[in-house]
């Protein structure tokens, strides 16, 4: 099993100009010629919404993006995929990086371990309609994460050999949740980037 010193973690960090990102995560996302404009428009959204949060630290500057910022347009994205409203999605992010949270602890695990098949996956509960009615959400699941009409929404990750004792946690209580593997993604991104910082 290799190990390797995160991004997240590295004293002298590389960064990539706002371009760079968008080109990169364009290539993770499918997004490079059919949907370029609408999936710039849906970065330029979550620019509004402060995700990255490098956008609102240095408004009016060149804003040089970290591997931190990436991984929250690349979290906000994923989330996106799922139908997850843009303004959930970013006070969940924000959350997450803020309190160096369960979402956060897994980017800084998956990228310690890249070179490792036992891929980190995150979930998170599948309840759009609930939500909107302020049910209480299940307790069991660790990492809560953002505040939803006074009701917490929980985020937890697991690895891929602890799948089988996940499932059976999940069927206890009947839930539903949105899972992603966060390693396969992450890998994605870092090597899109490479190929930005090679031309």
């Amino acid at each position: 099993m290799k190990t390797r010193t995160p991004p997240l973690l590295t004293p002298q960090l590389p960064t990539w100009g706002y371009a760079e990102i968008e080109t990169a995560l364009a290539k993770v996302y499918g997004a490079e010629h059919v949907q370029r404009t609408a999936f710039r428009a849906r970065l330029k959204h979550f620019r509004k919404l402060k995700i990255p949060q490098a956008c609102s630290e240095q408004e009016g500057a060149r804003i040089r993006y970290a591997a931190a910022d990436v991984f929250q347009l690349m979290v906000a994205l994923e989330l996106t995929e799922f139908g997850v409203a843009p303004e959930l999605v970013a006070k969940l992010v924000r959350s997450q990086w803020e309190g160096k949270r369960r979402l956060w602890q897994a980017i800084v695990q998956a990228q310690t371990f890249r070179d490792d098949d036992n891929h980190f996956f995150v979930a998170l509960p599948a309840r759009f309609m609930s939500w909107t009615w302020g049910e209480k959400f299940r307790e069991s699941v660790d990492g809560i994460s953002y505040e939803s009409g006074g009701e917490p929404i929980y985020v937890s990750s697991f690895r891929a050999s602890e799948a089988a004792v996940f499932l059976k946690d999940l069927s206890k209580g009947g839930e539903r949740m949105m899972v992603f593997d966060l390693s396969a993604r992450i890998h994605a991104v870092e090597d899109a980037l490479v190929g930005e910082n090679r031309k």
